[in-house]
């Protein structure tokens, strides 16, 4: 049932407490009882070192400038380079400092948002959010290939029939390298990152003589106004969230990172670059003069100073969404074979899926499954719905992971964590302050808009129906059970 195996993950949780860690849970995850938030002694990480964390975070959660051409369309450049920066504060770096300090929650577990849920809202609000970040993971999944697609496609008709060839290409080949180790694909990814920046670099060194004509589009804009109507201010913060978000996913690999040093490190390094490149990679566009801003518009902006840049970046948009797609599939199936391993406790999907392949350690099975219903999803999902409805779904997720985070903060004694948000409760309390806003309006403008909200309420009950036939087949659920976990759940995510 679904409350059983979060009983038994909290009784080893319990126990860290009064015997020593090294019998109670596997020796992969063991960790010095004694650690304390400026020591980290007993950590007994993996081998991803910073720069393997930088690469991963990148690829996750940018890999690229592709997708700033729908903000610009939506809102003009001026109001998105405004957004972009207002992102990054009060979004990215406070999502950075909060996941770093999750992640490093002791015992250290590559459960991830579930995990931190488990710990600071308990079992219920645990079996609600693992079911809605499957469901998330999914969609938000399909959204990397139908975009890789669609940048051969809005280029020239004449790629038409490249579209089912790059999305399905683009999930076998992610399901492909993520059967490696993980020291093995972030290494991939990192050579992979240096191939999509460069024709970017290349573009940008010819624009310098012509960025006077980047700065009086900002101004122009600026002064005329955007003309964003309450149609459209959905689909851009949702853009803009989906060009920085990823973040939490990264709680899939707790258990790799060498020390939390790499991990602070990393990520923030990450973010610092994620934003610089698209800042400059849009002002180079706008220095080509006036144009569509399209889907793929990047590349024929380049292609302006450097005819061969636009095949280029053609193909390396490709490229970076491919990497969207298999950084992010490296930390959904963790998060699945966390969620179905019965060592842990959690168990909330079938065990089957915490099968490990011999050698690598990849969680084989669930790479699988999840590549399978991927490749059902991009047969004919319009990418701006798939993506406002991913969206609004990760938005339940935030919110309960900002609870977590307040309740492991500021109301549970005892939390032993690696390391902390700088400058204690008030760092803390500057987080919560810069991302409630952002939520509220995020979910403000997601549920004006009645076909996202109904598609993600079904995705929702589509996989709680999943997971509750699943558990009623195992003989554990019983009709009081489901009810009280309905609306302990439901309390739970209200203290949010």
């Amino acid at each position: 049932m679904l409350s059983d195996p979060l009983l038994a993950m909290e009784s080893c949780e319990n126990s860290i407490y009064t015997i020593s860690t090294q019998d109670t849970l596997p020796s992969s995850m063991a960790l010095s009882s004694s650690s304390s938030e400026s020591s980290h002694d007993g950590f007994r990480g993996g081998g991803l070192r910073a720069k393997h964390v930088a690469a991963i975070a990148f690829a996750l959660t940018s890999a690229g400038p592709f997708g700033i051409e729908s903000c610009v369309r939506t809102a003009g450049p001026a109001w998105c380079l405004v957004g972009l920066l207002c992102t990054f504060v009060f979004y990215t770096f406070p999502e950075i400092l909060m996941t770093s300090e999750l992640m490093m929650v002791s015992p250290v577990c590559n459960g991830g948002v579930v995990y931190w849920v488990k710990r600071g809202l308990g079992k219920p609000a645990a079996a609600f959010v693992s079911l809605n970040m499957v469901a998330y993971a999914v969609l938000g999944l399909a959204t990397y290939p139908t975009l890789a697609a669609r940048y051969f496609k809005d280029i020239d008709e004449g790629y038409t029939w490249l579209t089912p060839v790059v999305c399905y290409g683009v999930v076998l080949l992610g399901f492909v390298v993520n059967l490696f180790n993980l020291e093995f694909a972030t290494s991939v990814y990192m050579v992979m990152l240096v191939a999509i920046l460069v024709p970017f670099a290349i573009g940008l060194g010819l624009s310098w003589g012509t960025w006077h004509v980047a700065v009086d589009a900002i101004i122009a804009t600026r002064e005329r106004g955007a003309g964003l109507t309450a149609e459209n201010v959905n689909l851009l913060i949702s853009t803009m969230l989906w060009l920085n978000t990823g973040w939490d996913a990264l709680g899939g690999l707790a258990k790799e990172v060498s020390s939390p040093r790499a991990l602070v490190v990393g990520l923030s390094s990450s973010g610092v670059a994620g934003l610089v490149a698209y800042v400059v990679c849009m002002l180079g566009a706008l220095a080509a003069g006036p144009g569509s801003w399209d889907d793929g518009y990047l590349a024929v902006a380049y292609g302006r100073f450097w005819e061969p840049l636009e095949p280029i970046i053609v193909v390396m948009g490709a490229v970076s969404n491919f990497l969207l797609f298999a950084s992010s599939l490296s930390c959904v199936s963790r998060l699945i074979q966390a969620m179905a391993d019965p060592e842990l406790g959690l168990q909330l999907l079938p065990s089957f899926l915490a099968q490990r392949m011999p050698g690598s350690g990849a969680p084989a099975t669930a790479l699988f499954a999840i590549s399978a219903l991927e490749l059902l999803l991009v047969s004919g999902f319009d990418f701006e719905y798939l993506l406002q409805v991913s969206t609004l779904l990760h938005v339940f997720v935030f919110w309960a992971t900002l609870a977590s985070f307040t309740q492991l903060r500021f109301r549970q004694q005892g939390v032993e964590r690696l390391w902390g948000v700088p400058g204690g409760r008030w760092g803390a309390a500057a987080v919560l302050c810069a991302r409630v806003p952002v939520l509220t309006l995020l979910c403000a403008c997601a549920c004006a808009v009645p076909s996202v909200l109904i598609g993600a309420l079904a995705f929702n009950f589509l996989f709680l129906f999943l997971a509750v036939g699943w558990a009623w087949h195992r003989g554990g659920l019983s009709m009081s059970a489901l009810r009280e976990l309905d609306s302990d759940a439901l309390a739970a995510l209200g203290t949010a």
